[in-house]
């Protein structure tokens, strides 16, 4: 039962689309930024209310995290033909009993400050790598127009609907994976 606890947070934590994700790997060992930009991608996050915004989305994720979790997990359960009808069920029991404290350890794991503060600690020298100081001279004054604001403003509501999309279309997937993992791992 414990591995299947495993395998549900395991394809959970893959369910979790980042709202920018993209394939490209991070450059392995990237050279320092050049500081004028760095301090200036520091000063574009600000004027973007970065921290804020990922609060609000972490506050959406968390928000939609018990029912993404329940449907992964039943999901995955359900899936598993190797389970009995006495399995299956004393499976969805522990579930239903262990969802409130995963749930919580997930939604702790959003709601730390500290996290949001990590982020944009190593979001202003990618930005500052990848732009140059008059360049996010510009994207700062564009997020401190009112277009800018707005846009920012929201970002969380087009997160949170973007998140729903890639789960809509990605869930299917994923659950079949992780159904055809627990088959071939229960004996």
């Amino acid at each position: 039962m414990k591995k299947m606890l495993a395998a549900v947070i395991a394809s959970f934590a893959f369910a979790i689309p980042s709202v920018h994700a993209q394939t490209a790997q991070t450059a392995p060992a990237a050279a320092a930024p050049d500081p004028a930009a760095l301090q200036a991608a520091r000063e574009m996050l600000s004027s973007m209310h970065y921290e804020d915004t990922a609060a609000r989305m972490m506050q959406q994720i968390s928000a939609q995290m018990p029912q993404m979790m329940q449907q992964s997990a039943l999901a995955t359960i359900n899936g598993n033909t190797k389970l009995t009808p006495d399995e299956r069920k004393k499976a969805i029991e522990k579930l239903n009993a262990e969802l409130p404290k995963m749930t919580a350890a997930m939604q702790s794991l959003f709601g730390d400050g500290t996290l949001i503060r990590e982020l944009i600690a190593e979001t202003a020298p990618l930005y500052a790598r990848h732009f140059t100081a008059d360049e996010l001279h510009q994207l700062a004054a564009f997020y401190a127009s009112p277009l800018g604001v707005k846009m920012m403003a929201e970002m969380p509501q087009i997160a949170g609907e973007s998140m729903q999309i890639s789960q809509r279309v990605m869930m299917p997937r994923i659950q079949a994976m992780a159904a055809k993992l627990v088959n071939e791992n229960v004996k």
